[in-house]
């Protein structure tokens, strides 16, 4: 069996709770989306905390929209309240049931600018998947492709963790 540590010149080995964290856990926000909800930037009533970290973005699309010109939406946060509309997805497809997630392929990019970091130039341009620092206290958001949806229902997904400040 080992020997206890010995602390010399009258150290002696603590517990500092402050130096203890839990791990904070990954929330979501489920935003149902409807074609009736507006043709325009569709603020929601999903208001991420003052010190958040927003992960990931995904869709579920529950009825495929069928008659719209461009059945494609955008989701961000509340532009008119300085966010991006389209910070978390960028043209994503609504035209089949099924999840949608954004991307980072080469000439499809269709994960939204605020989760995503760029680097190189040119032919060297490369990006890599990142978490949003930015979007605290700011509500959630999307915006239809164009304003003559007729049938498209779904769901944002929004995981985000919440950051507690400690002293």
């Amino acid at each position: 069996m080992a020997n206890a540590t010995e602390f010399t010149s009258g150290l002696a080995p603590q517990n500092r709770g402050s130096d203890v964290t839990i791990q904070d856990k990954i929330k979501r926000f489920i935003v149902p989306m409807g074609f009736a909800d507006g043709t325009a930037e569709v603020i929601t009533d999903k208001v991420f905390p003052a010190k958040a970290i927003v992960k990931s973005v995904y869709m579920d699309v529950i009825t495929a929209e069928a008659t719209g010109a461009t059945k494609t939406l955008n989701a961000g946060t509340d532009s008119t309240s300085s966010g991006d509309a389209d910070g978390f997805l960028v043209g994503v497809s609504v035209a089949a049931i099924g999840l949608v997630k954004g991307t980072l392929v080469d000439g499809g990019v269709t994960l939204g600018a605020l989760l995503f970091v760029e680097s190189g130039t040119g032919a060297d341009v490369a990006n890599a998947p990142e978490a949003d620092i930015t979007s605290g206290g700011k509500a959630v958001s999307w915006t239809p492709g164009s304003a003559d949806w007729a049938e498209f229902k779904g769901n944002l997904i929004v995981e985000y963790e919440e950051i507690s400040s400690k002293e």
